[in-house]
């Protein structure tokens, strides 16, 4: 039977001096999950600037920090030893500040302070005398512990994390029979909540390289039109005498190739001469064995027979070609997507209790949303250089500090190897699943509606969740209602997305 787990964040803080107590915290909490965390569903995640934080301009590091770990964390263990850390703007080390976050914030922190020996090389007294001055100033406020060995450490630690954690379960379930939890769906827009979501359309495409692919193009029919090539019959009997035991063809343009072309230079006004996909004596000899490659076969291959010119005109030519189906097929593409109006929503819960296992639905008129089937494949010239990139970029929500993501249960991983010719429909399933590992929802149409469902495993108190992704839609709704149920709540809250237009 599934379980619900009851997750905290346990933000790690120390100076730079503790390192051993830092592998002994994740082995306890890791104990603590399998054993006492089993019984009570209760699993504790660690956080630490070096793997949970990120790069971020625009603020002082540690109020960085703060915004991006510290503040959210449900609780933290700080442990000292001889140094008291690097001072911030407004305390004397960012783990002092980190701690007074927390407990201003009135979140639990486990303070420990190492009695263990010392190198006298790496003692700094005036660092030594600041920890002291804490310790005192600690005792005073409230409870704090020492140890003189790891080993100990590691015993303390998981006896309080059992002792403090299997008190506050209780605690948190007779709060919950007392408290309504408020969850609704917010808006989000740059990274931040709005009572009020918008419903807009975006240019985010790379319409700058589309456009120096074009400048590209344009430049080729340039240089292609000042190539001027004439079939010489004395020369072509010339190079039958040279070549006569090797099988040779003239070189001709596809008329699939002439007709794109032309199509393009017709839209765009560009002018080409009767001459233009003349290759004057251009011939093309196979040749009888292709050394293989891991991903190759034996097989024949065609090299060119002729003068530099003729050469350069014909790849220049080919060359045009898929430059042109690039930018009409990228351009169609974009056009498509961007014609699409994009929500950015996520869960909210307001009130003073956590939740656990929510499940969210939408209700629209039918026609309106975009799913899967209504998102446009890549032509098969673009495919292979955007079916990872395309989908996060229109479907991944803007990451923020102050909105948790999704917690996927599925992430896409592209079974595309290196060097291997793989054909277009690998591509397409690579895309599609790509898609689908961010378009989680179930989907239903009932009664003439459009009802898109998904489950939000656990949401703290005041917290707040990214949807699994932008939502896209083919035409702007005339309505959005919701309905959201949960483990800790009797009712089912119903509510309506009230839209911002944007176009």
């Amino acid at each position: 039977m599934p379980k619900h787990l009851t997750q905290y964040d346990i933000l790690i803080s120390c100076p730079g001096d503790v390192k051993q107590e830092l592998e002994i915290i994740e082995k306890a909490l890791k104990k603590f999950n399998e054993q006492i965390g089993k019984i009570y569903n209760i699993h504790l995640n660690t956080v630490h600037w070096s793997k949970d934080a990120f790069p971020q301009l625009g603020g002082k590091p540690q109020s960085l920090l703060n915004t991006q770990i510290v503040k959210d964390s449900d609780a933290a263990i700080a442990v000292f030893w001889t140094r008291f850390g690097t001072p911030t703007d407004d305390y004397d080390s960012g783990t002092e500040e980190e701690i007074e976050v927390l407990v201003n914030s009135n979140k639990q922190v486990f303070l420990y302070f190492s009695n263990c020996d010392v190198n006298p090389k790496e003692f700094e007294p005036e660092q030594y005398k600041k920890v002291q001055d804490f310790k005192e100033k600690s005792s005073i406020i409230g409870l704090y512990n020492t140890y003189d060995s790891i080993e100990e450490f590691e015993e303390k630690l998981l006896s309080h994390l059992g002792l403090y954690f299997i008190k506050k379960d209780a605690e948190d379930k007779q709060i919950i029979s007392i408290d309504k939890n408020h969850l609704s769906v917010v808006g989000v827009r740059n990274g931040k909540t709005n009572k009020i979501p918008e419903l807009y359309k975006s240019s985010f495409l790379a319409w700058e390289q589309l456009e120096e692919t074009k400048q590209d193009i344009m430049s080729d029919f340039q240089k292609i039109k000042s190539i001027n090539l004439v079939f010489s019959e004395d020369l072509q009997l010339k190079i039958k005498s040279e070549f006569s035991l090797i099988e040779k063809t003239t070189v001709v343009i596809d008329d699939k190739v002439k007709s794109r072309i032309r199509d393009f230079a017709k839209q765009y006004d560009i002018k080409i001469n009767s001459g233009f996909f003349d290759l004057g004596n251009l011939e093309q000899k196979k040749e009888l064995w292709v050394p293989p490659t891991p991903y190759t076969t034996n097989r024949s291959q065609y090299s060119l027979v002729g003068s530099d010119d003729e050469k350069d005109k014909y790849n220049l030519i080919i060359k045009l070609y898929n430059s042109i189906s690039f930018y009409t097929q990228f351009r169609a593409l974009t056009e498509k997507v961007e014609s699409k109006y994009r929500l950015e929503l996520a869960i909210e819960n307001s009130g003073e209790s956590f939740d656990e296992d929510i499940d969210v639905k939408l209700f629209m008129e039918e026609g309106k949303f975009c799913f899967i089937k209504d998102i446009p494949i890549p032509g098969d010239q673009i495919i292979e250089h955007i079916y990872e990139d395309l989908p996060k970029t229109i479907l991944e929500p803007t990451k923020s500090a102050s909105i948790k993501e999704y917690d996927y249960s599925f992430t896409f991983s592209s079974t595309t190897i290196p060097g291997l010719n793989h054909g277009k429909d690998h591509f397409i399933n690579e895309y599609t699943e790509n898609l689908d590992s961010y378009y989680i929802y179930e989907t239903f149409n009932e009664e003439g509606e459009d009802i898109i469902t998904f489950n939000q495993g656990y949401l703290k108190a005041k917290g707040k969740v990214h949807f699994p992704s932008v939502l896209l839609f083919n035409e702007i709704p005339n309505y959005i209602r919701y309905e959201i149920s949960s483990k800790h709540s009797s009712d089912i809250i119903k509510g309506s997305v009230e839209l911002e237009v944007n176009e």
